[in-house]
């Protein structure tokens, strides 16, 4: 079977009953309100729902523990003056934001943010979110796929300088990243997971490992295990599904059967 399109799939195992995993992306798309009641339907046939974290933990966190750089660091400082004012310049004229608010966090926590006004879709409720409140509205049993803290952690892993080049390169040339991102979209609107997956890998680059595959294997452990319970409704980033290591050939590689459910 080809993995290569679809963004539901329903996973079951011998003679229980289905459950059921779902990509999502990190904005709002009309996938959701266009399938609002076959997803509502799938979602109430499991018991458990599962995000990539709680996202009511996630709600009630203070994030900047995780977000913050360690000792007071400052990551403008790694810049030529130069280069520093020109980037804070044209992030004054183009999204109307100060740097400096970004300069005590991890640069990837800025670049998320940037990324989200470069393409209109800041101020949005993601569809993680939306399925999250769906699934509370129906008194689904709320489970976080990953561990809180090594999630909001992971964004350690990647070294400084790194998180440094990637904002330095959507500055480079906005267009072309705003070009970048509407595809992500447009890939993930036609359920395109072969394309999703490929932008993240070359996105994420050397940190595809731990970003993608790693985190791949703590989710397919804690769906397992609550699959051995009850049914789950199951849902995270496209971009883990597709691939030799994704979500869904580990599935079947764990003696899963996998059958798109059509949207």
């Amino acid at each position: 079977m080809s993995f290569r399109s679809g963004l539901l799939w329903k996973v079951k195992s011998s003679n229980k009953p289905a459950s059921y995993l779902f990509g999502t992306i990190h904005l709002q798309t009309p996938i959701f309100s266009d399938h609002q009641l076959l997803i509502t339907e799938k979602i109430n046939s499991c018991n458990f729902f599962g995000a990539e974290v709680d996202l009511d933990q996630m709600e009630s966190s203070d994030l900047q523990q995780y977000f913050k750089l360690p000792q007071y660091g400052n990551w403008s400082t790694s810049l030529r003056p130069a280069q520093w004012i020109k980037m804070q310049k044209l992030s004054q004229e183009r999204f109307g934001i100060d740097l400096n608010h970004f300069t005590s966090m991890y640069p990837m926590i800025g670049l998320n943010q940037l990324s989200l006004q470069l393409i209109g879709r800041a101020q949005e409720k993601s569809l993680d979110q939306q399925l999250w409140e769906l699934a509370k509205e129906s008194n689904r049993q709320m489970v976080g796929l990953e561990d809180f803290d090594a999630h909001f952690n992971m964004i350690r892993s990647i070294e400084l300088k790194d998180q440094i080049k990637m904002i330095r390169e959507l500055f480079k040339n906005l267009e072309q990243s705003k070009r970048k991102y509407k595809k992500m979209i447009t890939d993930y609107n036609n359920q395109d997971l072969q394309a999703i997956y490929q932008s993240s890998r070359k996105m994420l680059g050397k940190y595809r490992q731990v970003m993608l595959n790693q985190r791949n294997q703590f989710m397919l452990v804690k769906m397992i295990e609550l699959m051995k319970i009850d049914t789950g409704f199951f849902s995270c980033g496209a971009g883990h599904l597709y691939g030799l290591e994704g979500l869904l050939r580990l599935l079947k590689k764990a003696g899963f059967v996998l059958q798109p459910v059509k949207l």
